[in-house]
Parts: structure tokens; sequence; C-alpha cells
């Protein structure tokens, strides 16, 4: 009788090796942007914010009035010291609860998790959000000591980004709600408890 798979190890062998190399593809791991070369990460951040331009110049749901008018957002250089790596902490409770507007209306979120770290040797912590008309949408409303200075008083927000246990937060990519160019949008203000008391010299600012 004939019989199948004569060269049987070396099949095997070249099966593993596909699978394994798929496995290597599929699970590479990202290399974070706090350790990219300082001309690479700025690279990618200065793509992003053309982007942001671009629409902002735009699109009809873009704040900008003057569109034609409008130089483009006004940014910190970027900086990798304001990217910072959290402890995350998970918070189940389910509570809902109420955050005033600048414009005297409310918005409903759940206090989704708390994110730890050290800046300066001094820890801090703060509460990420989960917007109930977005809920997919994780976000961090904060203050710092540049809110009301070279940033928008009422605060910014950024979008972390979740790694399990840990949280990535990218100062950089802070942003400035859309109130802060154009006073009839209906933004968040961020709450008390995540008021950072230095300076975050990265992200948008006021121009």
């Amino acid at each position: 009788m004939k019989k199948l798979f004569v060269h049987r190890p070396l099949y095997i062998f070249v099966c593993w090796s596909l699978i394994l190399s798929l496995l290597s593809a599929c699970y590479e791991a990202k290399v974070p942007d706090k350790e990219l070369e300082p001309d690479a990460y700025a690279q990618i951040i200065q793509e992003e914010r053309d982007k942001t331009d671009r629409w902002m110049r735009s699109d009809s749901g873009s704040p900008i009035l003057d569109k034609e008018k409008f130089e483009g957002i006004a940014y910190f250089a970027p900086n990798q010291d304001y990217i910072v790596k959290a402890k995350l902490e998970l918070i189940d409770d389910g509570k809902i609860i109420e955050i005033p507007t600048n414009t005297g209306k409310v918005r409903r979120f759940v206090r989704y998790a708390k994110a730890r770290f050290n800046h300066k040797e001094q820890p801090y912590e703060v509460t990420l959000l989960k917007s109930i008309d977005a809920p997919k949408v994780i976000s961090l409303l904060f203050t710092d000591e540049t809110s009301g200075k070279s940033t928008y008083e009422a605060g910014r927000y950024l979008e972390p980004e979740i790694n399990g246990t840990f949280v990535w937060l990218d100062f950089n990519r802070a942003y400035q709600p859309y109130c802060a160019y154009n006073e009839t949008f209906d933004c968040p203000i961020p709450p008390k408890e995540n008021h950072l008391n230095f300076e975050i010299k990265a992200g948008e600012k006021m121009p």
C-alpha cells in the first residue's frame, strides 16, 4: 500500500513554520510612541495635525466660522515627555453622572476607570469617562495649569490608548473642544477631579 505523507516530518515542519510566521505577524507589538525616534514621532504628529486642519478648513461640521481666513490650529511643539503610561483601574459600578456644559446643559457619562501615573516623582490620578451618547468612546476631560492662560480656559480633551491594565495618555494629542472656536457648540466641562496642577505644554493651544 502506498503511504501518504512520505515526508511527514518535513511537512509538519513547514506547516508549523508557516503558522508561527503568521502568528508573529499578527501579534507583532506596536512600538510605543514614547519609544520612537523624536523625528519619526514628530512627523506622525504633524501628519495628524495637518489632517485636522484640512477638516477644520473644509468640513460642514467644523466649528470654524470663517474658513477662508482659517490659518490652522495653534499647537505646542511635539514633546515625548508628555506621553504618560498610567496604571488602569476599572470602575464597574455603572453609575451615571451628569456633567455640566458651557451652555448650561448637562451630558451624561459613566466613570469608566481611574488612571494613575507619576510626573516628576509626584503621583496623579484622573478619571476616564465613557459617554452615554457614544459608549465606544473613552475620554479624558481635563484642566491643567495652562488652562485660561495658553490653552482654553474650560479645559481640553484626550482619547487615551488603552492597552490591557495600563493606558497611554499622549498629551500631544490633547485637543480643545469645539466651543473654544465657536461658542454655539455644546461642550462638557472637565470635572474638578481631573485638574492636574502642573503645566501640560502639549497639544492644542490658543492662538
